[in-house]
């Protein structure tokens, strides 16, 4: 494939570095891709996808609710869920810029099959990013990472999904890193007991998935020490409910930035920077598979 490369200049006509163009008229694109991987029944959410380019990054979420959804979606399940993390996440994981804005995601290779970490990377990624719009509001939240017991619920959870699925991801690749009661590291899936530690973590999840989950952890915990005193708020809120609980809604009915809850602003930017982190360990795998070229 022929390229172009150019040197990028910024408004003060300094040398920013290069960028490269590349003919794709005839390539196939991202939602090719992810369109055959379309399921039917026990849908968990759906994901809504508009063009194939950075510019369209804002369009691209998650949902329980088709009906908020103006573009074109995907509804997904256990059997494709993977697949549209893996989407959801090469999506997100680099910031749109007027430089990149018009550039194409592509139909990956298929070497991505046999990356089992980047899968859960993608997946860990999904759960914790700000367009994860899940809210118990519009239906069953099958997205909590966490058992009642290690957030401190002193209601059980409608849907322990995320959890099993979880664990089948940590119990078929390896062991996933969590604190114990005493402190002490070992591998085991996040929310499940009784499970013999691994003694090798060869691919599973990496440390910068275990640090997001980890700092996940930490703000379901605060929420639900919280509610202990607040029976109007629900035992299966989501990473999108737990927000707005702290941060509340303007006039306009957006949601406040941040909270008047300094402790809550704490959590919320750690993980926030976890999130940042995974996403820089995603970032070259999207170039190595193809989903974007250099």
């Amino acid at each position: 494939m022929n390229s172009i490369l150019v040197d990028v200049f910024n408004k003060d006509n300094e040398l920013e570095g290069t960028k490269s163009f590349y003919p794709v008229d005839n390539e196939k694109r991202i939602n090719d891709w992810i369109l055959q991987y379309r399921c039917a029944g026990d849908s968990i959410g759906i994901i809504s996808y508009r063009g194939n380019d950075f510019q369209n990054q804002n369009y691209i979420y998650i949902s329980l609710n088709p009906s908020v959804c103006h573009d074109s979606q995907v509804e997904f399940n256990k059997d494709n869920l993977i697949e549209v993390s893996m989407y959801y996440a090469v999506r997100h994981c680099i910031s749109a810029t007027w430089l990149n804005d018009r550039d194409q995601f592509l139909y990956p290779s298929g070497a991505y099959h046999s990356d089992i970490e980047f899968q859960n990377d993608c997946l860990v990624f999904t759960l914790f990013h700000s367009q994860n719009r899940i809210t118990c509001k519009d239906g069953v939240n099958h997205w909590l990472p966490f058992s009642e017991k290690e957030v401190g619920s002193e209601d059980k959870f409608a849907s322990d999904f995320m959890v099993k699925f979880i664990k089948q991801r940590a119990t078929t690749t390896a062991g996933l890193q969590v604190e114990n009661n005493s402190g002490e590291l070992q591998y085991e899936p996040v929310g499940v007991q009784n499970f013999e530690p691994l003694q090798s973590n060869p691919i599973g999840f990496s440390t910068e998935a275990k640090a997001l989950f980890t700092a996940g952890r930490e703000f379901w915990r605060y929420y639900h020490d919280k509610r202990k005193n607040d029976v109007m708020a629900p035992a299966d809120a989501s990473l999108y409910d737990i927000r707005e609980y702290f941060k509340g809604r303007n006039e306009k009915g957006r949601m406040n930035t941040k909270s008047d809850d300094l402790h809550f602003n704490e959590l919320d930017h750690d993980l926030r920077e976890m999130v940042k982190l995974l996403a820089i360990k995603i970032k070259p795998k999207i170039y190595e598979y193809g989903f974007l070229l250099e």
